[in-house]
């Protein structure tokens, strides 16, 4: 415990010196007075639907649209992800008819949108004799979603978790420049304390400035343990992440490749957050994934707590194996080194 403390101390004077909190505290600033002042809280699209074609339209085909064969596939998605809207077209020609999926939380314009969707299929079909749509409501109509505060749980995952991945991998890198972890090695302090000092400085700069966004978007959301379990379990798993593959190389110029590689990997989650009929179902393993979607409904509900307990299972998990393979991978290729 002592030689914890100690490098502790240690590693918290090396990240004050280097910045890390700073540039960690200045970004969270610089996004949440933005989400809080410059982006609106709604603004109309045309959002993202999941189509099911029952009849064979033509007018669907080589449609820029998600497209599923069955029902249960329709209504599996909408279930899996909150964000889509189903249109069922279903029945015969030359009466067809349409049934339309909300989850509940969108406004009367996107639904009327979501309506338009089908009007204009069946006027390029050509489909003159059909007959109203149906509203089905899959969950409570609730308000639509704040569109500025969406924007924080998509930055949860990429700019305190990812930051956690930079900065434990920076420290590693110093560590060696300077010579200090040949000292390390010589004193009687362990590889676990070792690994364990710099995941809990980069997991705390992490809260702080996640704390910094959420004060200026959501302070009733600040309490929130579950949303704080979420974020320091996906910034340790990644800055275990980050020190595993620096120790692998010599200095921070070299590391700048695998590090960019792995920013875009860790980011791709972002692209399902945002174009929810993109699918991308596998990168739901990506750490940034749970974080994002667990965060969400975690600030946004939308009637799928389930998500919350998923993602942080699967994070600590995640976590766990990420403690055991760091600490060997630093224990092997950095400890014992002469």
């Amino acid at each position: 415990m002592r030689a914890l403390r100690s490098q502790l101390r240690l590693d918290a004077r090396t990240a004050y010196r280097g910045k890390f909190l700073h540039v960690t505290v200045g970004m969270a600033l610089v996004f949440g007075l933005l989400i809080r002042f410059a982006v609106p809280a709604q603004i109309e699209g045309g959002g993202s639907e999941l189509i099911q074609d029952a009849v064979g339209l033509k007018a669907l085909n080589g449609a820029m649209t998600q497209l599923v064969s069955t029902e249960a596939e329709l209504r599996g998605g909408l279930v899996e992800n909150p964000d889509l809207v189903g249109v069922q077209f279903f029945g015969s020609v030359p009466t067809p008819r349409v049934r339309l999926l909300l989850q509940g939380h969108e406004s009367e314009d996107l639904r009327g949108l979501s309506a338009a969707t089908a009007t204009r299929v069946w006027m390029e079909e050509g489909v003159t004799s059909r007959t109203g749509h149906v509203v089905e409501l899959l969950g409570p109509q609730v308000p639509p979603a704040p569109l500025n505060e969406t924007f924080l749980p998509l930055l949860y995952g990429l700019d305190t978790v990812i930051l956690g991945f930079l900065f434990a991998g920076v420290m590693v890198l110093q560590e060696k420049a300077h010579g200090t972890v040949r000292f390390y090695r010589a004193s009687p302090g362990s590889t676990s304390a070792y690994v364990a000092s710099k995941v809990l400085v980069v997991t705390g700069i992490a809260l702080v400035g996640a704390g910094v966004m959420t004060a200026l978007v959501r302070p009733d959301a600040l309490p929130n343990l579950r949303l704080l379990a979420l974020l320091a379990l996906a910034t340790a798993s990644l800055s275990l992440l980050g020190m595993g593959i620096a120790i692998f190389y010599d200095n921070l110029s070299r590391f700048f490749y695998p590090m960019a590689a792995a920013g875009i990997v860790l980011s791709l989650p972002m692209i399902r957050y945002g174009l929810p009929s993109a699918g991308l179902e596998w990168t739901r393993w990506i750490p940034t994934h749970g974080v994002m979607f667990g965060a969400r409904e975690l600030l946004l509900p939308a009637g799928r707590p389930e998500l919350v307990t998923t993602s942080l299972g699967y994070l600590l998990a995640v976590f766990l194996t990420a403690a055991a393979a760091g600490t060997a991978i630093v224990h092997g290729r950095l400890m014992r080194r002469i």
